[in-house]
Formats: structure tokens, C-alpha cells, sequence
């Protein structure tokens, strides 16, 4: 774009609740991210979705100000500019939505021919002394128009670009238009990052054919600019831990936006332990700013699933996602993952948060079932190293022995075995970090 401004994709919590039934003017999300310690953990965006403005624009000449957007005064009382201060002032940033047509999703004022006035009101929001210590104060515009596609990339979504970067404000900028027309194709010189995709709903059907449509994209995506496949729908209920588990995975992995779907404020333990898994995130917020993607599937339907991508200190992320409806083996092949088959590589679980150290292996197999793992008696020392010994029954009756430092991650010393299996449920993602013990060169 213009400014390539976020060189790490957006992560977030989205409001979207019915104005009519409450008044968001209380800065709920922003006190919920603080208490919950999602804060601390990057999520540092509060984005307020459609309705948050009155029904018409402001029609009174006031200090030069005409036919502005103006907050709903029924949900927003003391004004946006308020909330906002309340926001920066807990050293978080705030996203607005708007609307690249007459009218927004819910018939609220849209901003097209008034893309000047509006990028001047929101800027107005952020004053100078919030800029001083934190660089960035950013807002998300969604604009959204699904009546007309032919002139998104000259008409429509230019002329707010132009108009935010006029403020000389550090601006976030979000395009909406559902994928309809390619926006991965032409995005990048517009907004900092396009929806890919129509929305999504709280479904394992919607969820996995999103993954799966924003995939195709993944060559677009990179610093500054983000393919956006929806929210997260974590904690909402439709699904279950494990899909739950894979969604986010998934999406950290693809780079795409973090932006929590669920009430913040109600979550249970399941769904804090999944939006809340540091190493997770950090795959997502990798400088290196590759989108992962998916590179084998086999099973019916290719229901049995290697997705994988390069990030910073010559590593690679590689999931291993069972869409299948029993649990199954699947088997990452040193080739598929690019790797030259002498290549030894140190492997850590993201979910698990044990590291595994392996010699000379040409693929890396797992069974996907859950609590499969046995641990034998023999806690012992190797030096001054407190070591458990754990044996997991593999396939042909091979047993692989790991050793579990007590005091760092578990570690895996293992005979070369082409591969081996840990059988988790259907439906499951795991999610591992691949650490070459020689320099190697990917061909993914």
C-alpha cells in the first residue's frame, strides 16, 4: 500500500454487540483485555463493528463541521472521542468501521463521497499527546458493498486510502468486499489488509472451507499487507475444544488477523487456554511475515492434512490437521515440507509445549487421538538433569523413549525410525515449530 504500516497482522478483540440492547460507551472490551491478560499478550485493538453511528449525519453547520458522521447518542452518549481516550489511555488502540457505499451493512450513513470528512473526524479521535509515546494509534475501517463490484479498485476504496494518509495519522486500513472480487489480486496498493472470504459463522463447515478459500491467496500476504479469511469464532459454542483448537492454529499459521469473536468477558478456561497460547501467537506475529499454507493432503477427501510455512530463524511452523471424522495417521514427509531428507531437525509442540529432538529422520508421522501418551515408572538423573522416561507404543510394535527434562521442555532421544505415531481425535490440529540442526533451504 501506500504506507505498509503493520508489518504483523492485526490481533484484536471485535465488539459486535447489538447496540440497541446495551450501551458499548462502557469500555467493556477494553477493561476485559486488560483484566484477562490478554493485553499483555498483544491483543491491544478494540474494534467496534457496524452501528456504533446515528441514522443520518450531522446536518448542523458547527465550527465549520457539516454533514459529519456522528455517534449514536442513545449507545454513545459522550461521543467516540471519549471512548477513545479511555481506550489510549490503557495503552490500547481503537477500530471503526464505516462503509464504502451510501449506507453501511445495517443502514447506517456509508462514507462514500465523504471519504475526506470522515478520515478527518476519525483522526480527530487520536489526539497528539496519545501519539507521543505509542507510535501507533490505528483505526480498522471494514467498508463493505455488495451491490456493485466493478469499481472497488478505482472508485471505491482508493479515495479513503488518499484521505487517511492526508491526515498524516498512523492509520490501519481494513478492506471488506467478501472476496467477490479477488482482492488479494489488487489490495496490497490499497489497504493494509482484504477480506477474502464471505463470513464467517460459528461452524466446523464454515470454519475448515474458509481455511481452505483463503489458502488459495497465500502467495499475496506479507509485511503491511494481510489476506483477511473473518474472525475468529472461538468460545462461541458451535464447536468443539479440538475444531476450536484448529481454528486458531490455522489461523495464526496463515497470518491472518487475530480478531476475537466471543464476549471477552464470559469466557471459559478452554477458550482462554486457546486464544491465550503465547507460542501460538507468536508463529502468527513472526517478523519473517510468511503465510503458511497447506502443502499435502492425503485420506478421503484429503481429509488428512500438512500445513506448513517458513518464519524467522531458518525454522518452519508445520500443523498437522485431521478434518477427517475418526482419527487418523499423518504423515509430515521431509519432502513435502521442502526439506532435504539428511536434514536432522529439533521439533517443540506448540500445544503440548514439549520439545522433541530428532536425529537423522526422513518424515515426521503422527496418529491424531488425544491422551494417547503412557508414562512409565522411572523418574532418574542424567547428571544433575531430573529425567522421566516416557515409552509410547508405536506402529510395528516400535517403542520410541523421550526424555523429560523437569527443568526446560521434553526432549526426544530416538533411534532413526522413519516415523512414528501419537494418536490425537478427529477433527484436532497440532502445531509444532521444525528447527533444523544444519542450515537448510525450503522448497515450499
Amino acid at each position: 500500500m501506500v504506507n505498509r504500516r503493520c508489518r504483523r497482522p492485526l490481533i484484536a478483540s471485535k465488539q459486535q454487540f447489538l447496540m440497541k440492547f446495551m450501551k458499548l460507551e462502557q469500555p467493556i472490551g477494553a477493561d476485559a483485555l486488560i483484566s484477562t491478560g490478554l493485553a499483555e499478550l498483544g491483543y491491544i485493538y478494540v474494534n467496534i463493528d457496524d452501528c456504533w453511528s446515528g441514522a443520518t449525519r450531522n446536518l448542523k453547520l458547527v465550527l465549520f463541521m457539516q454533514d459529519q458522521l456522528v455517534p449514536d447518542p442513545k449507545t454513545f452518549p459522550s461521543g467516540i472521542k471519549a471512548l477513545a481516550d479511555y481506550v489510549h489511555s490503557k495503552g490500547l488502540k481503537l477500530g471503526i468501521y464505516s462503509d464504502a457505499g451510501v449506507f453501511t451493512c445495517q443502514v447506517r450513513p456509508g462514507s462514500l463521497f465523504h471519504e475526506k470528512d470522515d478520515a478527518q473526524v476519525f483522526a480527530s479521535w487520536v489526539s497528539f499527546s496519545n501519539c507521543v509515546c505509542y507510535v501507533v494509534v490505528n483505526f480498522e475501517f471494514t467498508f463493505s458493498n455488495k451491490t456493485n463490484t466493478s469499481d472497488y479498485v478505482n472508485c471505491r476504496y482508493p479515495p479513503m486510502r488518499d484521505a487517511l494518509n492526508e491526515t498524516q495519522r498512523p492509520i490501519f486500513y481494513s478492506l471488506c468486499e467478501w472476496g467477490v472480487d479477488d482482492p488479494a489480486l489488487w489490495a496490497g496498493e490499497v489497504g493494509n489488509s482484504w477480506r477474502t472470504t464471505d463470513d464467517i459463522n460459528d461452524s466446523w463447515a464454515s470454519m475448515t472451507t474458509i481455511a481452505d478459500l483463503n489458502d488459495k491467496w497465500a502467495a499475496y500476504a506479507g509485511p503491511g499487507g494481510w489476506n483477511d479469511p473473518d474472525m475468529l469464532e472461538v468460545g462461541n459454542g458451535g464447536m468443539t475444544y479440538h475444531e476450536y483448537r484448529a481454528h486458531f492454529s490455522i489461523w495464526a499459521l496463515m497470518k491472518a488477523p487475530l480478531l476475537i469473536g466471543c464476549d471477552i468477558r464470559n469466557m471459559t478456561a478452554e477458550t482462554m487456554e486457546i486464544l491465550s497460547n503465547k507460542e501460538v501467537i507468536a508463529v502468527n506475529q513472526d517478523s519473517l511475515g510468511v503465510q503458511g499454507r497447506k502443502v499435502h493432503a492425503t485420506g478421503e477427501n484429503g481429509c488428512q492434512q500438512v500445513w506448513a510455512g517458513p518464519i524467522s530463524g531458518n525454522r518452519l511452523v508445520v500443523a498437522l490437521w485431521n478434518r477427517c471424522s475418526n482419527a487418523s495417521t499423518i504423515t509430515a514427509g521431509w519432502n513435502v515440507l521442502g526439506l532435504q531428507s539428511s536434514i536432522s531437525v529439533s521439533i517443540r509442540d506448540l500445544w503440548q509445549n514439549f520439545g522433541i529432538v530428532q536425529s537423522g529422520l526422513s518424515q515426521f508421522s503422527f496418529g491424531l487421538r488425544s491422551g494417547c501418551l503412557r508414562l512409565t515408572e522411572g523418574l532418574f538423573k542424567i547428571g544433575q538433569v531430573q529425567v522421566l522416561t516416557v515409552r509410547i507404543s508405536a506402529q510395528y510394535n516400535t517403542n520410541i523413549v523421550y526424555h523429560l527434562d523437569m527443568t526446560q521442555h521434553m526432549e526426544v532421544a530416538k533411534d532413526a525410525v522413519a516415523s512414528f505415531r501419537v494418536q490425537v481425535d478427529a477433527h484436532d490440529c497440532t502445531m509444532y515449530i521444525f528447527t533444523p540442526q544444519t542450515a537448510a533451504h525450503y522448497v515450499m
